[in-house]
């Protein structure tokens, strides 16, 4: 008896993909619309992120009450940036919407590929692993621009992003 293996080449073909957009991303700057459920808490923002290797920071746009509010990382430190208001920064493991795009953009840059593989109409699906049990999952368009992205914890979707914007530079 004779088994033939292979590898299916549209998995290899988005891998490729990815590996290839991937190898340009060194400084990003990207808004999206991010939820977040913790149990019995749900909440939405809109937040800006402008992302380098040195940190980045994060800019809340949306809701209105506490537009405006920043967080900022790099290598000396983090530091939330608002004037007089507390901001709950969620419970998942750490995974809140103020740091879900750093997250992303971390994964993006330098997290393992778990699974990469292509689903309808050209989007490229991306699994990537993150730290402390974190896995991001990233879903690019046909263009390769993200378009979507889960941040998970345990197992679980702690925070969900639909990217509206992504420019590299």
């Amino acid at each position: 008896m004779m088994l033939l293996l292979c590898a299916c080449s549209g998995e290899n073909g988005a891998a490729a993909r990815f590996a290839q957009w991937r190898a340009g991303v060194e400084n990003a700057q990207f808004t999206a619309e991010a939820a977040l459920s913790d149990g019995d808490y749900a909440a939405g923002y809109e937040l800006s992120c402008d992302y380098t290797p040195d940190g980045c920071s994060v800019e809340i746009l949306a809701p209105e009450i506490i537009a405006g509010v920043t967080a900022s990382r790099s290598a000396a430190g983090a530091e939330i940036e608002y004037d007089g208001l507390i901001l709950s920064l969620g419970s998942a493991g750490g995974v809140s919407p103020m740091n879900a795009m750093p997250m992303l953009a971390d994964a993006v840059r330098g997290g393992h590929v778990i699974n990469c593989w292509e689903e309808d109409g050209g989007v490229t699906a991306v699994q990537l692993s993150g730290v402390d049990d974190i896995v991001v999952h990233l879903w690019l368009d046909g263009e390769m621009t993200p378009v979507r992205a889960d941040i998970e914890y345990d197992g679980e979707a702690a925070v969900k992003l639909a990217i509206t914007e992504w420019r590299l530079e």
